[in-house]
C-alpha cells in the first residue's frame, strides 16, 4: 500500500498480521502528493510493480518495486543533461529556477525492504519524471489490464495524468524507455476550470475526465483513425437546481442552479430515436441563479433573477436556432436571420455582450463541419449533435436587456403569458421591499405601482392564465391576489390569506384559471376557488387540503392532474375524483408516490447480522453494560462478515436507557470492538425503533455515497437502568426516585399514561380480545421453544462471555421463553386496566438486556472486498400518528416501506413486527391482512424478551436468518410517541 503524507511523502506499507506497516518513505516531491496508481507489469523475471505519483508541483514520479537478487550497495545517483531528453530539460530546468534550487536534485537511490511475510526482498527504483501539466497534478489512472484468459494478462503501459492546467495526458515508453507525451486531452484559453481527476474506461478505448466545476468530459478513440474525439457524457448542475421552466410550446425546458448557470435541456431526435440532453448554456453568470421565466411565450426570449438586483434578459443567438431546428427541438419555420449572431463571453461572468451580424462577418463563413469554438466570443456554431462541454461553456445567449429597481437580491419571476410584462420580487425583511415589481421586458418600463401588502420575501409570483391576475405567495404565510385594473395600467389588490401556518413556497393557477393551488411548510397544499355567489375576485375558499408527512415546497396543475414536491425530495401525484363544476378540484385520490434521486441509488447490502442472546432483567448479563453488549454482538458480526475493522468508516446504534451508561455509548462500542480512532459514532434514541432507525440511517450514508461500510444496531440493559433522584434539595423530609426504565422507557408522557394503557386503548380499537391476546402469546413461547430446539436460532447468535469471580459464564441462549407457565397464562390479572382489561404481563414483553449489529455495505465496496453479502436493504419508512395510537403505528410505515420496494404484502415471505405488546401483531392481522403464520414464526418480544433500544435491530437480525435465499422479508416496530419504523430486505 502507498500513502501520501502532508510532509510531501510517499510511505509504502506492507500488510503483517491484518495490519500495514510502513517499511520506506519517499521523498522527491516538493509539495503534497495528490494521486497514486499502481500497475503490475508482468515480465520474464517476475512482476514488476510501478507506482505513479501526482504532486501539486505538477510533476509526476515512477517508482519501479522488483524483487530484490543481489546483496549490492545501494547506488546515489545524479542526473545531467546527458540522461534526460534536452526538450524536457528545457522545461525541468525552468522549474526548477521558479522553485527552491535546494531541493531540486533528482535521485535513482535503490530502496531495499524485507516482506515480513514472506522474507522476500524488493528494491524500489526512482525510475522517471514525467514533466508536462503546468499546475497540480490532480490524478493518475493506469491502463486497465486486458485478459487473454482466465490466469494470463497483459497490462498496456500506458498512465493518464489530470491536472488543475486543464488538460490530461496519455503518457508512453518509447523504444528507448523515455516516457512521453502521446496525446494531450482539454481545453485551451482562459474559460472553464482545471480537472479534478480522470480514468480509463474498463476496456480503454474511452477516457473520462471530471472538472473542478462539476463537468464531465468523455473522449473515445478511433483505430481506424488513430484519434481521440470528444464524445457527449454526463451533463448537469453540480449544485442545487432552483428554477424550471418549460419553454411555452413544451418542448424544452430551462434550469437555473446555484452554479451560477442557466442551462437548456432538450430532446435529440433522429432516425425515430428520442433521448433528452442537455443542448445549450444560455448564462454563465457570477452569480447564484434562483428564477426564470420566457418572456411573452416566445421560446428565444428569457429574463432570469440572480443574487444581485438586476433582471437581466437574453435572446437566442443564430446558432441555436439553427441547432434546435437540426436537433429536431424546435420546428423548421421558426425566423433565424433576425437573430444575433453570438456573445461576448463576459470577464466577469457578468453580461453576455451582444456581438451582432456585422461585427464579425468572417464568422459568417463557418462551415456547418466546423466545430471550432472562438475562445473569446460565443457564436453557436449549428451542431449536428448535442454539444460536449467544451461547446457548451461557449453556447451563451447574448443580453439584451437589464431591468432595475429593487433594493436587494432577486427571489422570484414571472412572465405574463400573452404580454412582455415580468412580475419580480426581491428578499425582503420589511413590507417596503416585499413588493411585486411589473416590468416591460422589452421597453424597461415600469408598468403601474408596485404590488404591495408582504411584509417578508415573496417565494413565489403566477400570473393567471389570461394575465388578468396575478398571484404572490410569501415567507409571511399570505398568499395575495391582484387583478388587472379596467380603466388603467396597474394591478390592484383584491384577496388575501393567511391559513397556511408555515412559509408558503410555491403557488399556480389551474389551466383555466378560476382555481389556484399554494403549497406550504406547514406539510399541507391547498386547492382554492372562487367563494360561491361571489361575482368578483375578492372572495376565495379552500376547497381541499391535501396533508403530508413532509414540507411541501413545489406544486404543478396541469388539467386533472396536481404534482406536490415534498422537502423529502417525493414527488407525490394528484387526480381529481369526482368533481363538480362548482368545485373543479374538491378533493383528490394519491396516484403515486416516486421519489427523485441524484446520487443516492447505490444499492446497500448487508454482510453479516448476528445478535446477543437476550436475557431476563438481572438475569445472565446483568454484570454486562449495553455498550458492552455492544462491543460482543459487533465483533461477531465482523467476523461473520470477513470485513475488516480497517474498513469501517461509521457506526450507528440505538439506546433508549443512556443514563449512568457513561459518555457517547456508540462511540465506546466502536473503541470496544476494536475499530479504528478514525469511525465516528452516533447513539440513537427512537425509543422501541433505535436499532432499525440505526439500521436505516446506515444505509441512508451509504445510498448518498458518504460512507462504503457502516455499522448499526442496538442495545441496552435495562438490568443497569438507574433510579433517578431530582437535583434540586429539599430543605427536610424524603426524596422520591424514579425508575429510569419507567420514566425514559415505558411511560407516555403525552397521555400521562404506562405504554400498556395505550395497547389497551388499541386493542379495544380494533376489537381484539383479552383471549386473542393469550392465545397469540401462547402461541410465541411455543415458537420460540421449537425454534431453540431445532437450532433455528444458532447462526445469528453471539455467544457472551461473563466474567464472575468463580470463572467464566457462556450465555448462549435466550431466557425469557423458559419463564412462563403457558396453563397459567388465562387466569393473570390485567396489568394497567383493572376493569375490563386485557393487556396482562404474560401477553405483554418483558423487560430484558441484550445487544445486535449489522454491517452494512456499498454493492462497490462488496465487490472490492471480495466478500458475498447475506442480504440486501431494498426500502425503508418511517410514519407517525398520535402517540396513544402507537402499537397500530407499523401499519402505517410497513405499507410505505412495501411501496417503496415496488412490492405488496403478498410477496413478503416474511414479516417481523415487534411483539411491544400482543396487539400489535393482531392489529397488523386485522388491518393489513397479514398471515400470522408468516409473522413472528420464531416467536417475538413477548416470548424473547423486550430489551427496548435493541429490539428494532434485533428482529432485523432474526428476519434475515429466516429468509432463504431470494425471498423478501419485512419488519415494523412501532415506538414511543406515536411512530413507527419499518423496512424490506432480500435473502441472497
Amino acid at each position: 500500500m502507498a500513502l501520501s503524507l502532508t510532509n510531501n511523502r510517499i510511505e509504502i506499507r506492507i500488510m503483517v498480521n491484518n495490519s500495514f506497516v510502513k517499511a520506506l518513505s519517499l521523498e522527491g516531491h516538493e509539495d503534497w502528493v495528490r494521486a497514486l496508481s499502481f500497475a503490475n507489469f508482468p515480465s520474464d523475471n517476475g512482476d514488476n510493480l510501478v507506482l505513479a505519483s501526482g504532486s501539486q508541483d505538477g510533476y509526476i514520479r515512477l517508482w519501479n518495486i522488483t524483487t530484490h537478487l543481489d546483496n549490492k550497495p545501494n547506488l546515489q545517483v545524479n542526473l545531467d543533461k546527458s540522461t534526460l531528453n534536452s526538450a524536457l530539460l528545457d522545461d525541468f530546468e525552468r522549474k526548477m529556477q521558479e522553485s527552491d534550487a535546494t531541493t531540486s536534485s533528482l535521485s535513482t537511490k535503490s530502496h531495499v525492504f524485507t516482506d515480513q511475510n514472506t522474507s522476500k526482498q524488493y528494491k524500489l527504483n526512482f525510475e522517471a519524471l514525467l514533466l508536462g501539466h503546468d499546475s497540480w497534478i490532480t490524478g493518475l489512472h493506469w491502463h486497465p489490464v486486458q485478459w487473454e484468459s482466465d490466469s494470463k494478462y497483459i497490462q498496456p503501459q500506458y498512465l493518464l495524468s489530470a491536472s488543475a492546467d486543464k488538460s490530461m495526458i496519455l503518457w508512453a515508453p518509447q523504444s528507448d524507455g523515455m516516457w512521453m507525451n502521446e496525446r494531450r486531452f482539454g481545453e485551451f484559453g482562459t474559460g472553464g476550470l482545471g480537472f479534478f481527476g480522470g480514468l480509463f474506461s474498463p476496456n480503454g478505448k474511452e477516457v473520462f475526465a471530471h472538472g473542478l466545476n462539476g463537468s464531465f468530459h468523455r473522449w473515445v478513440h478511433t483505430p481506424e483513425m488513430g484519434l481521440w474525439q470528444p464524445e457527449l457524457a454526463i451533463t448537469g448542475h453540480p449544485n442545487p437546481v432552483k428554477d424550471v421552466v418549460w419553454d411555452p410550446n413544451h418542448q424544452f425546458f430551462l434550469s437555473a442552479s446555484l452554479d451560477q448557470s442557466t442551462r437548456l435541456h432538450g430532446p435529440w431526435k433522429r432516425n425515430g430515436v428520442e433521448s433528452w440532453h442537455e443542448l445549450n448554456r444560455p448564462q454563465s453568470h457570477g452569480y447564484d441563479m434562483q428564477a426564470l421565466a420566457f418572456i411573452g411565450g416566445d421560446s428565444s426570449q428569457i429574463a432570469s433573477a440572480a443574487d444581485e438586483k438586476i433582471v437581466r434578459t437574453f435572446e437566442a443567438p443564430k446558432g441555436w436556432i439553427r441547432s434546435a431546428k437540426k436537433l429536431g427541438v424546435i420546428d423548421d419555420n421558426v425566423d433565424e436571420e433576425s437573430r444575433p449572431l453570438g456573445a461576448s463571453l463576459p470577464p466577469q461572468s457578468l453580461s453576455n455582450r451582444l456581438v451582432k451580424n456585422d461585427e464579425h462577418p468572417d464568422e459568417l463563413k463557418l462551415k456547418e463541419e466546423d466545430k471550432d469554438w472562438s475562445l473569446s466570443h460565443s457564436y453557436g456554431t449549428q451542431l449536428a449533435k448535442p454539444p460536449v462541454e467544451e461547446q457548451l461553456v461557449t453556447s451563451l445567449w447574448p443580453e439584451s436587456n437589464k431591468l432595475f429597481g429593487h433594493g436587494y437580491e432577486l427571489f422570484s419571476i414571472a412572465a405574463a403569458h400573452h404580454s412582455n410584462l415580468l412580475a419580480t420580487a426581491c428578499k425582503a425583511q420589511s413590507a417596503k421591499h416585499a413588493v411585486v415589481r411589473i416590468t416591460d421586458a422589452i421597453k424597461g418600463m415600469h408598468y403601474g405601482n408596485p404590488l404591495e401588502g408582504h411584509t417578508l420575501t415573496i417565494t413565489s409570483i403566477q400570473f393567471s392564465p389570461d394575465d388578468k391576475m396575478i398571484l404572490s405567495v410569501s415567507r409571511d404565510r399570505t398568499w395575495r391576489l391582484f387583478e388587472k385594473a379596467s380603466d388603467k395600467e396597474e394591478y390592484i389588490a383584491v384577496a388575501a390569506n393567511k391559513s397556511h401556518g408555515r412559509i408558503i413556497w410555491d403557488c399556480q393557477f389551474s389551466n383555466c384559471g378560476n382555481a389556484f393551488v399554494t403549497a406550504s411548510r406547514d406539510k399541507t397544499v391547498r386547492v382554492w376557488c372562487r367563494s360561491a355567489g361571489s361575482k368578483d375576485n375578492s372572495s376565495w375558499d379552500a376547497v381541499c387540503v391535501l396533508k403530508f408527512d413532509e414540507a411541501a415546497t413545489a406544486v404543478s396543475m396541469s388539467g386533472k392532474l396536481l404534482a406536490v414536491g415534498l422537502e423529502n425530495g417525493l414527488i407525490e401525484i394528484y387526480e381529481k375524483n369526482g368533481l363538480s363544476k362548482a368545485k373543479p378540484i374538491a378533493s383528490a385520490i394519491a396516484l403515486g408516490t416516486r421519489q427523485i434521486s441524484n446520487m443516492s441509488g447505490r444499492e446497500v447490502y448487508i454482510a453479516a447480522a448476528q445478535r446477543t442472546p437476550i436475557a431476563s432483567i438481572n438475569g445472565g448479563l446483568a454484570t454486562l453494560s449495553a455498550p458492552q453488549l455492544g462491543v460482543v454482538a459487533v465483533k461477531k458480526a465482523l467476523e461473520k462478515s470477513n470485513v475488516p475493522a480497517s474498513a469501517v468508516e461509521e457506526l450507528y446504534f440505538g439506546q433508549v436507557l443512556q443514563a449512568g451508561c457513561g459518555q457517547s455509548p456508540a462511540r465506546q462500542v466502536v473503541l470496544g470492538a476494536g475499530l479504528p480512532d478514525t469511525v465516528d459514532a452516533t447513539t440513537v434514541n427512537k425509543v422501541c425503533a433505535s436499532g432499525m432507525k440505526a439500521i436505516n440511517l446506515a444505509a441512508q450514508s451509504i445510498r448518498l455515497g458518504e460512507k462504503d461500510v457502516v455499522v448499526a444496531g442496538g442495545m441496552e440493559s435495562m438490568s443497569n437502568a438507574p433510579y433517578l433522584l431530582p437535583r434540586q434539595k429539599a430543605p427536610v423530609g424524603h426524596f422520591q426516585a424514579s425508575d429510569a426504565i419507567m420514566t425514559d422507557g415505558l411511560w407516555d408522557v403525552y397521555n400521562n399514561i404506562h405504554m400498556g394503557g395505550c395497547a389497551e386503548s388499541a386493542a379495544k380499537k380494533f376489537d381484539i380480545t383479552r383471549e386473542d391476546q393469550d392465545n397469540y402469546a401462547i402461541e410465541s413461547y411455543r415458537r420460540s421453544a421449537d425454534a431453540w430446539k431445532t437450532g433455528r436460532f444458532d447462526n445469528e447468535i453471539a455467544e457472551v462471555v461473563v466474567k464472575t469471580r468463580k470463572g467464566d459464564i457462556i450465555v448462549k441462549e435466550d431466557e425469557e421463553y423458559k419463564k412462563i407457565l403457558l396453563d397459567k397464562v388465562p387466569s393473570l390479572r390485567p396489568a394497567f386496566q383493572k376493569e375490563n382489561g386485557t393487556v396482562t404481563p404474560a401477553n405483554a414483553s418483558t423487560l430484558n438486556d441484550g445487544a445486535s449489529a449489522l454491517i452494512l455495505v456499498s454493492k462497490e465496496k462488496a465487490e472490492e472486498l471480495g466478500i458475498k453479502p447475506i442480504a440486501k436493504l431494498i426500502a425503508s419508512a418511517d410514519a407517525a400518528m398520535a402517540p396513544i395510537d402507537f402499537p397500530i403505528a407499523p401499519t402505517k410505515a410497513l405499507p410505505i416501506a412495501l411501496q417503496k420496494a415496488n412490492v405488496e404484502v403478498k410477496d413478503i415471505a416474511k414479516f417481523e413486527l415487534n411483539e411491544a405488546f400482543s396487539s400489535v401483531a393482531k392489529i397488523g392481522e386485522k388491518a393489513l391482512g397479514l398471515d400470522l403464520a408468516k409473522v413472528n414464526v420464531n416467536g417475538g418480544a413477548v416470548s424473547l424478551g423486550h430489551p427496548i433500544g435493541n429490539s428494532g435491530s434485533r428482529i432485523v437480525v432474526s428476519l434475515i436468518h429466516q429468509l432463504t435465499t431470494g425471498e423478501k422479508g419485512a419488519a415494523a416496530i412501532c415506538n414511543g410517541g406515536g411512530a413507527a419504523t419499518a423496512l424490506v430486505l432480500e435473502r441472497l
